[in-house]
């Protein structure tokens, strides 16, 4: 089995309108939203290609249940750990009459220890993972070093 890891998922709120005017009300044309992250896009990619995976990171609040639903609808397999701050929503306006685009980057939620440590326990408890593909920014209160002490901790045998 596949599985990928984004650790900062995002709800990917696109816009299209005509152009942007500064100080009126600007009319969206169209609107749609995305489940978004570089792993999750693997994934994506993946099931398009026929291949079984199943999407792992921390999601939260409104907008996770929204970005699982999403994911779900995609017909992507997604097994997140959830946590008590909210999955970030980005931002993304299409200018049509330049063709520009603006794109407005969350944070994302502070992910704390304990949650942490679940994803952890999750990715030890995998049954033979023959991929582990982890992509993307990293939340509030994950420290970089996690890449490392993730593929340590597994015993590659």
């Amino acid at each position: 089995m596949i599985y990928t890891i984004t650790l900062n998922p995002a709800l990917d709120r696109t816009l299209w309108i005509d152009r942007i005017r500064n100080d009126v009300s600007n009319r969206i044309l169209e609107e749609h939203s995305f489940a978004g992250g570089k792993s999750i896009d693997v994934s994506r990619v993946l099931k398009n290609l026929g291949i079984d995976n199943t999407a792992l990171g921390f999601v939260g609040g409104f907008a996770g249940r929204e970005l699982e639903g999403r994911l779900l609808n995609d017909g992507v397999n997604s097994d997140f750990v959830r946590v008590s701050g909210e999955t970030r929503t980005n931002i993304i306006i299409h200018e049509n009459e330049t063709g520009k685009q603006v794109n407005f980057n969350a944070r994302g939620p502070e992910i704390k220890p304990s949650e942490i440590m679940q994803l952890v326990e999750q990715i030890e408890k995998l049954q033979q993972p023959e991929i582990v593909a982890i992509g993307g920014s990293l939340p509030p209160g994950v420290n970089p070093e996690i890449h490392a002490s993730g593929s340590q901790s597994r015993d590659p045998s």
